[in-house]
């Protein structure tokens, strides 16, 4: 196994709490692997880029991403941190976009797979589902020195599971917007005193969650902030369309009153009255 630059070994140093001491060595040697690995970054390919092809306990670094017990949640946060302190100022405020994006996943024991709409392979008139998991993505958008654009760097990802897999796992169904709310709940206790401007698309352009960004003080982009104006605005609009349809009605039935009027003035019965 390779020896770590010392910045890996002062990085170690900051996750390391999140783990306990032999979750901690199993999840750096995956980790030191699948920088090295090519290809694609699973276990194998990161244990034999490691030089530990021929580990007879292989099984012990499977179980780091399926059954130890460790808290993603504090790894979030600590990364979190590590990206402001690199990227961001003191004083700044921090940009996060939200997002989904679909993991192709055709295994019989993942345990979050369904069947989700593929934007990527879809086309107008022609839709593809795709079996994988889906998950929540919060990026936060920095600006970094090697680009006139700025990156989003993700730190925080969580799974979004259908309706029949919460069922299946004895979960309760939560929302996209609600779970979405979860999220910026916890990162605003993460960051109490820096201001958040969260932007995503249309489909998290709902009023529950510009109220949920309104309470936190979270400044909203500009699709969250235009369906929380069309909420605000939601009740006159309505009582507009009333007036409007009300008089469109009046208005037609005016019409026919007039046509129905001009019909019988100008009968044949009507012409033989007013001759004899």
């Amino acid at each position: 196994m390779p020896n770590p630059a010392p910045v890996l070994v002062r990085l170690r140093a900051m996750f390391a709490p999140a783990f306990t001491a032999p979750t901690c060595a199993h999840a750096l040697t995956l980790a030191y692997g699948a920088i090295l690995a090519p290809g694609r970054r699973t276990v194998t390919a990161a244990l034999r880029a490691v030089g530990l092809d021929d580990e007879c306990h292989c099984t012990t670094y499977h179980r780091v991403l399926n059954r130890a017990t460790w808290s993603p949640l504090a790894l979030s946060k600590v990364l979190l941190g590590r990206i402001l302190t690199a990227f961001v100022g003191p004083d700044a405020p921090l940009l996060l976009v939200i997002d989904d994006t679909l993991e192709r996943r055709y295994g019989r024991h993942v345990a979050y797979r369904a069947r989700y709409h593929d934007p990527v392979r879809s086309a107008s008139g022609h839709v593809v589902t795709t079996s994988g998991v889906r998950w929540r993505c919060i990026c936060a958008l920095v600006p970094v020195p090697w680009s006139r654009r700025p990156w989003a760097l993700p730190f925080l990802t969580v799974p979004c599971p259908t309706p029949a897999v919460s069922a299946r796992r004895g979960k309760r169904q939560r929302t996209v917007p609600a779970r979405a709310a979860t999220l910026i709940r916890r990162i605003r206790r993460w960051q109490p005193d820096r201001p958040l401007v969260v932007t995503g698309d249309s489909g998290y352009g709902v009023v529950a969650l510009a109220r949920t960004c309104r309470e936190g003080c979270v400044r909203i982009g500009t699709a969250l902030a235009a369906q929380e104006r069309a909420g605000q605005r939601e009740a006159e609009l309505t009582a507009h369309q009333a007036a409007v349809s009300s008089a469109r009605i009046a208005v037609q039935r005016s019409w026919k009153r007039r046509r129905r009027s001009a019909s019988e003035t100008n009968s044949p019965e009507r012409a033989w009255a007013r001759k004899y």
